[in-house]
């Protein structure tokens, strides 16, 4: 009896401390940045090799960026302006998900493909469900969002603050895609199913639940300062 309650202690106390692991490191902070942490009566400032747990909230500033590495190593970058909640199941070590409120993220989840590890970025309209991608997500004030991916391929559905209509198949207008060659854009429908997209396109979800798909400019896109950003980041990070 007494091992038994000795053991069944260990359990419990091997199963509070994988509750209370982080679910990632800040690496760098550029300009202003926050953290709110989860029980927490304040925001502080963000500082690198800090731990984020389970329900920390995150924040950036005007001209500023914050790149998380998570548990898994995947990496993410918060742009300016932009705020996301992080949510972690430390109990399986195999899903993250970070939900982001406003703002633009980028993703480089290169890492975590063949582990078996899942990744999901949520936003109020949208969920991006992926396994060793790069891709970037950004949410509009009218909680809008975008999604681009750069290489792998991201799986889109909708979010959980849409309409309850445009969550319920609709015969007349649904659309699945189960590859890049079923990929039909711009038509805009509503999103009431899973959508993938691969590298090279872009995908837009509106707040009424309607969306579409297109190949993007990758040419123009590269001259806009964030995606230029990290795509150097990333190439730098790939020399080390």
């Amino acid at each position: 009896m007494k091992h038994t309650i000795i053991f069944s202690l260990t359990l419990l106390v091997a199963a509070l401390s994988a509750v209370a692991g982080p679910a990632g490191t800040i690496v760098t902070v550029t300009g202003t940045a926050e953290v709110y942490p989860a029980g927490g009566k304040a925001w502080k400032p963000a500082r690198s090799g800090q731990k984020l747990f389970a329900k920390d909230n995150c924040r950036t500033g005007a001209e500023s960026s914050l790149e998380i590495r998570w548990a898994n190593g995947g990496i993410m970058r918060i742009g300016e302006k932009s705020c996301l909640t992080v949510s972690h199941r430390p109990d399986t070590s195999a899903i993250s998900c970070a939900k982001v409120l406003s703002g633009r993220v980028w993703a480089t989840m290169k890492k975590i493909s063949g582990t078996g590890q899942q990744f999901s970025i949520e936003s109020p309209t949208a969920v991006a469900g992926i396994r060793g991608t790069v891709f970037r997500m950004d949410v509009g004030a009218d909680t809008g969002t975008d999604v681009v991916v750069y290489e792998g391929k991201v799986a889109v559905g909708p979010g959980t603050a849409l309409p309850k209509a445009a969550l319920e198949p609709d015969s007349s207008s649904r659309h699945e895609v189960k590859g890049p060659s079923e990929v039909e854009g711009p038509r805009e429908v509503t999103l009431s199913e899973w959508v993938t997209i691969v590298a090279g396109q872009q995908i837009r979800v509106e707040r009424s639940g309607v969306f579409k798909t297109w190949q993007f400019d990758q040419k123009k896109d590269s001259t806009d300062a964030w995606v230029k950003y990290n795509l150097e980041r990333d190439a730098a990070m790939e020399k080390k």
